[in-house]
């Protein structure tokens, strides 16, 4: 039994693939499943997360204190699909002999071949696998409106958590009831826009902003 088992990647890595070849032997067939670990490496884009530093007063209160932004690379695929596939194709030749299989010689075995192919397509990666699960403060409406913070004057960043922690004590900082409704909110001389206007408590409490993965 000789097998030859193609692994073809699809999307932008198409002209890829991994080949693995067996051949069997006297008393050893190809019985049994084969496991591949496959390994994929996308050019990197750079996000900024956000840290936030919170601080206890002294009636027990949790208040943030600095909100510190990070540099991280993630994989660059803004459209990524929810899973990536794989064309997994196994070409097969069967040695079968008819007779002559008592003796160990084989010049005197009658032996027939089966030939043929076998075609399936495979999940290989989850979105979840490869993606980060960084966290945002919006809405999952279709254009996902989300908290955005000004880092300079000429673009706003995508206020976004690493853990979701974070961005559950940062929303709950929000919406405190000290904090007054109707002042725009600011993170050091930073502030906090939504949908392009700057964003007060009583409109993140309006809007009903929750917690919502980024990807």
């Amino acid at each position: 039994l000789v097998s030859k088992r193609y692994l073809k990647m699809n999307g932008s890595i198409s002209d890829r693939r991994v080949e693995i070849e067996e051949e069997g032997t006297r008393e050893a067939d190809l019985t049994g499943n084969i496991i591949v670990d496959v390994s994929l490496e996308f050019d990197g884009f750079p996000e900024i997360v956000m840290l936030p530093v919170f601080m206890t007063d002294e009636d027990g209160n949790s208040e943030l204190a600095a909100l510190n932004f990070e540099d991280i690379l993630v994989p660059a695929m803004s459209d990524a699909p929810d899973t990536i596939y794989a064309e997994l194709r196994l070409e097969y030749i069967y040695r079968h002999v008819a007779s002559g299989w008592r003796t160990y010689a084989e010049w005197d075995d009658k032996v027939e071949y089966y030939q043929g192919s076998v075609v399936k397509k495979v999940p290989l990666f989850l979105k979840k696998d490869y993606l980060p699960s960084f966290y945002c403060i919006g809405l999952e409406e279709e254009d996902k409106p989300a908290l955005k913070v000004k880092l300079s004057p000429e673009k706003e960043y995508l206020l976004q958590f690493r853990e979701y922690r974070d961005a559950s004590r940062f929303l709950a900082w929000l919406q405190h009831p000290s904090r007054r409704v109707d002042e725009a909110v600011l993170v050091g001389l930073k502030k906090l826009f939504y949908k392009g206007e700057p964003v007060t408590p009583g409109e993140v409490l309006e809007n009903r902003l929750k917690i919502m993965p980024v990807y």
